[in-house]
């Protein structure tokens, strides 16, 4: 999942796609421990790309929507439907897929939050549902876990997770030093998802020229890396702060804003301008 954490979820959806037809071609069955886990990891990016289709297809197509036998591999499985459905607002089946996730992992002795963040992510399903102290004791303990390994991944993730979750002053804080652990690292949407949290932070407490300049740092990096599920939260935040900047990245229709896509909609079904101006009571200057 290298390619991936480093920010190119293009090659990473290629790589597993290409393992699992190279692993079928070998002749080994599909229900084999590395299979579940090349699908899941295929499954996993998918999400991150914005398909949320093409995740649950890579799950059924792999076998991985039903019960799945206790393992590493399966605990990949649990937490890649997990990621799925966290991406669907279905939070108490991502509760519950995080935590089997974590369950099997801990069969394994495996607590290195770097293997998979199911903690954090299960604390985020947790705080949608309300249930605000079980997901802070879980990001407390992805903390804790995260800081006795000293590693910038698990490490970003962790003081991100708490920061959000906590939403005052001090999670600001937590979530800027997850920036700064994360800024001089390759690992691009990670950095994204810090910049984005502070930006809505910004935000929230009206600093709008400030959470401007965060999420179009965010927006672009997620843009670039194919992040398409952050990239659609940022512009939807970016759009919220009044931002035109972000315009500079996009093309077409996407590069428009709402009064802008009306008034080529108008045009294309033969307005004048005059007619147009009237009928959005715009100057007819704005149109030339």
């Amino acid at each position: 999942m290298t390619s991936a954490n480093a920010g190119s979820l293009t090659d990473s959806a290629l790589a597993a796609d290409l393992a699992l037809r190279a692993l079928g071609a070998t002749g080994l069955a599909e229900e084999s421990p590395l299979a579940r886990l090349l699908a899941s990891v295929q499954a996993t990016t998918l999400v991150e790309r914005g398909d949320l289709t093409g995740a649950n297809r890579a799950l059924v197509k792999a076998g991985l929507t039903d019960d799945l036998p206790a393992g590493t591999a399966s605990a990949f499985a649990r937490y890649a439907r997990g990621q799925l459905a966290l991406a669907q607002r279905r939070h108490a089946e991502a509760v519950r897929e995080f935590t089997e996730c974590g369950r099997w992992l801990r069969t394994r002795r495996v607590r290195n939050p770097a293997v998979l963040p199911w903690r954090s992510h299960c604390a985020y399903a947790l705080a949608a549902l309300g249930t605000r102290n079980r997901a802070l004791a879980l990001a407390d303990d992805d903390l804790r876990l995260a800081r006795c390994r000293q590693q910038p991944l698990p490490l970003g993730r962790a003081l991100r997770a708490k920061g959000v979750l906590l939403g005052d002053q001090d999670g600001e804080q937590l979530i800027s030093a997850s920036n700064q652990i994360l800024r001089p690292t390759d690992l691009r949407i990670e950095q994204a998802r810090s910049l984005a949290e502070l930006g809505k932070r910004a935000l929230r407490t009206n600093r709008k020229v400030r959470a401007r300049e965060l999420l179009l740092r965010a927006h672009r990096i997620a843009s670039e890396c194919g992040a398409k599920l952050l990239d659609a939260e940022l512009r939807a935040e970016l759009r919220s702060a009044g931002s035109r900047s972000m315009h500079s990245t996009l093309c077409g229709t996407d590069a428009l804003t709402a009064r802008e896509r009306r008034v080529t909609e108008l045009a294309g079904d033969g307005w004048s301008n005059d007619a147009i101006a009237k009928h959005l009571y715009l100057a007819r200057w704005k149109l030339i």
